[in-house]
């Protein structure tokens, strides 16, 4: 039956096979029977060793997916391995949580469209691979949807998360364009501005209010600079920010209430 969930019992392995320990993949919204996957306290280890690309666990497409008090671990490939990947154009919200992912070249690829959840009370880690993180978040979000929050993890988060490998608050926006020199962060913490021909200008920012924290990622390719016009500073200067650069701002109260002052790096 469409819309049919199904949880995998506790204590269930997936361990030493060719390609993947579990490979779950929806192409069809309309016509697949299990669309939301709940695994608890599972153990996929040792996938891949004789593939191109080795999977401790795989999903796409998926409305659902729970991985709670998962061990991840030692998933490899002749050429690339990946402890889980969750990923496809149908996919929707997950949750990771007290689980342990390592020992893999890609601990965590999170990618495709429309990707919302939580990372939460997790240790994720590349070792002994010399990859350059151990979170990999390559997502898109849209307005008024919920992004990525990931909250109490050992783990660092990929380059195309900011220009600093960080995770910045509770997550990114990315956008390709700005209508009318207006942006909307009323359900954002940070903004990544890409994909424009020429110098970006902004007059007006929706959502702000006193106390918030609100950041910009300049990543235009063709290096263009972002002006922040000077009627939305607190010192009414307008306010550069440079190419593949990340600034972060406080929305000032008294006496500049709704003005942007630049957080100190």
């Amino acid at each position: 039956t469409v819309g049919t969930s199904f949880t995998v019992s506790p204590g269930t392995t997936f361990n030493h096979n060719k390609n993947f320990g579990v490979w779950i993949q929806n192409n069809n919204a309309a016509k697949v029977g299990f669309k939301n996957f709940k695994f608890n306290s599972c153990n996929m280890e040792g996938n891949g060793s004789d593939s191109e690309q080795g999977y401790g666990g795989f999903f796409s497409g998926l409305e659902m997916l729970g991985l709670d008090n998962m061990y991840v671990e030692g998933n490899k490939g002749k050429k690339e391995g990946f402890g889980i990947k969750i990923t496809g154009i149908l996919g929707r919200a997950f949750a990771i949580n007290s689980s342990w992912i390592g020992e893999s070249q890609y601990p965590l690829v999170i990618d495709g469209e429309k990707k919302w959840g939580t990372i939460s009370n997790s240790i994720i880690d590349r070792t002994p691979y010399k990859t350059e993180a151990d979170i990999y978040l390559n997502s898109n979000w849209y307005n008024n949807e919920p992004k990525i929050t990931i909250n109490n993890v050992m783990g660092k988060v990929s380059l195309k998360v900011d220009t600093e490998g960080n995770m910045p608050m509770n997550g990114i926006d990315w956008t390709t364009k700005i209508v009318s020199n207006e942006i909307d962060m009323q359900y954002r913490d940070w903004i990544k501005i890409f994909n424009s021909d020429n110098p970006i200008l902004i007059r007006k920012i929706n959502g702000i209010h006193p106390g918030r924290k609100i950041g910009i990622i300049n990543y235009t390719t063709k290096t263009l600079t972002i002006t922040i016009d000077g009627e939305l500073m607190f010192n009414n200067r307008s306010y550069n920010i440079p190419p593949n650069e990340a600034h972060e701002f406080l929305v000032d109260g008294y006496p500049n209430e709704g003005k942007l002052r630049p957080v100190a790096k």
